[in-house]
Formats: C-alpha cells, sequence, structure tokens
C-alpha cells in the first residue's frame, strides 16, 4: 500500500509538471503568456487608433502560418475588454478589423472567405459579438496581402491583424458575414457574364442550403455591382440571373430569390462584386 501511494505522488507530480510542459512551452496556451516566439507574433505590437489616439503595448495574437486559428492569451482577452466597454456605449463607432496574410499564404484555403485575412479577421470578430457584446452592424472586416520579406520562412505575418476606430458614415460598407456575405470578382469567368463559382462560394452555398432548410421563410437576396464602364445595368443584370441559376439549379435552393443589380460610378473593391444577402420574412 506504501509503495502504491508513493508511486501515486509521484506520477501525480510528474502528469502537473508534463502538462504545464505541454501547455506553457508547447501550446503557449498560459494565462500570463506574452508573446516570445517570434514565428508567431510580435511582443507588445497590437495598437488600435482611437479616432487618431493610439494605444499600445498589448501582445500581438497569435496565429500559426497557413491558418486562421488563435489561442487568446490574457493580454489578448484584456485587449478585446478595453476595446468593447470603449464601443459599446458608443453607437456611432466603426470597429475595422484587418486580417493580414502573406503571398505564402495566398492560396490556402480560407473556408467561406476569400483569403486567409478575411478568415482571421472573422474570427476575432465574431469572438467580440460573441463574448464582448459588441453589435455586429459596428465592426467591418477586411484584408491586406502583406510581403514575406522581413518574415522567416515559416511564419505567419508578425502583425496578423490591426485595428482602426473610426465614426460611422451611414455608408455602405461590405460586409462578410454569413447573413450578407461578398464574394470576389473572380468568380465570373474572364471578368464576363459566365459564373464559375471558386471554392469560397460553394462552401457558403452548401452551408446556405441547411440554413433555409432550417429556416423556410427566409428569401435570398443577389446583388450584383458593375460599372457602368464595365457593362453597366445589362451586365449586372445578366450576371445575376446566372447566379440564380446555378442556386437553383446545381445547388437545389426552393426558396425565392430576388435580383438586385446596382450600377455604381465608382468601381467597388474586387472583394464585392457578388453580395448574397438572407432576410426573414416575419
Amino acid at each position: 500500500m506504501f509503495k502504491f501511494l508513493v508511486g501515486f505522488v509521484v506520477f501525480a507530480l510528474w502528469s502537473v509538471w508534463a502538462r504545464s510542459i505541454y501547455i506553457c512551452e508547447i501550446r503557449h496556451m498560459c494565462q500570463q503568456e506574452i508573446f516570445v516566439d517570434s514565428s508567431l507574433g510580435t511582443t507588445a505590437s497590437l495598437r488600435i487608433s482611437r479616432l487618431g489616439e493610439i494605444i499600445s503595448g498589448e501582445g500581438q495574437f497569435m496565429y500559426s502560418l497557413a491558418s486562421n486559428y488563435v489561442s487568446f492569451t490574457a493580454a489578448n482577452r484584456f485587449f478585446l475588454q478595453k476595446v468593447s466597454k470603449y464601443i459599446r456605449p458608443n453607437s456611432y463607432l466603426l470597429l475595422t478589423i484587418e486580417g493580414r496574410y502573406t503571398h505564402s499564404e495566398k492560396n490556402v484555403p480560407a473556408g467561406m472567405y476569400e483569403n486567409l485575412g478575411l478568415a482571421r479577421a472573422a474570427l476575432i470578430r465574431d469572438s467580440l459579438v460573441q463574448y464582448y457584446q459588441i453589435k455586429s452592424k459596428q465592426i467591418i472586416i477586411t484584408s491586406a496581402l502583406v510581403e514575406d520579406t522581413d518574415l522567416e520562412a515559416s511564419t505567419a505575418p508578425e502583425e496578423p491583424v490591426r485595428f482602426l476606430l473610426s465614426r460611422d458614415t451611414k455608408e455602405d460598407v461590405v460586409r462578410y458575414e454569413f447573413m450578407n456575405m461578398s464574394f470576389a470578382e473572380s468568380n465570373f469567368k474572364n471578368h464576363g457574364n459566365v459564373f464559375t463559382p471558386r471554392l469560397p462560394f460553394i462552401i457558403y452555398t452548401d452551408s446556405l442550403k441547411g440554413y433555409l432548410k432550417a429556416y423556410p421563410n427566409s428569401s435570398v437576396f443577389i446583388s450584383t455591382y458593375v460599372t457602368k464602364e464595365n457593362g453597366g445595368q445589362k451586365k449586372a443584370q445578366s450576371r445575376a440571373q446566372a447566379v440564380r441559376t446555378y442556386l437553383m439549379r446545381t445547388k437545389g435552393v426552393a426558396a425565392p430569390i430576388v435580383i438586385e443589380t446596382a450600377v455604381i460610378n465608382t468601381k467597388k473593391t474586387d472583394s464585392q462584386s457578388l453580395t448574397v444577402r438572407i432576410s426573414e420574412v416575419r
């Protein structure tokens, strides 16, 4: 019995030590963790522009190469808490989260998002909405492709996310939410009218079918954006009809599909040539 108790105590102590090594040294998930591995993010570089005022000194979010998975540290959570306390009482504020990705990560699949930068920004946005009670309409996500030159061969961007606070101007902005999703020009072959959906759109519509089945009173709105110089209303209508046909015939969407086209004076970002919006009829 004595030998059993001694063995049990030794095993318990070893287990605690081994777990500490795995969680803290390998997974970098200790509560007091501040980034020390340059391959996962820089130390004390996270900042947010508060209408011109800079807050600095926070540890960056930890992303691995070719991944949008982030392990939130205590410093990350403290930073998000500060952001939420400032934004929530001020409905006139917009928070823009810019997710960044390198050229070596350019072709990495990012689910229903067009690139890894958007997926990284979306993960933080979803956390702010779910856990910090910030309204989704106050958050905009964008992406930026950055050079690999200042990075080691096997690293994610040293500054994978940036934050900017601005006043809400009530202008139409690109949304990357399930209920209001935008997709790139590359879904139309050679910038024409032929719709050739890329993987993000296919993944999105697979989920869309499940949503419409659960909420049968919903309608789908398809918006296409074309400049006057690039074909105008006729081209926008043709593109929207092609997307509608794909949803009905290829994906079997039975919900009402409404076409909304727009001829714009200035070219919007390439990532908003097509928008799919869902609205539930009440």
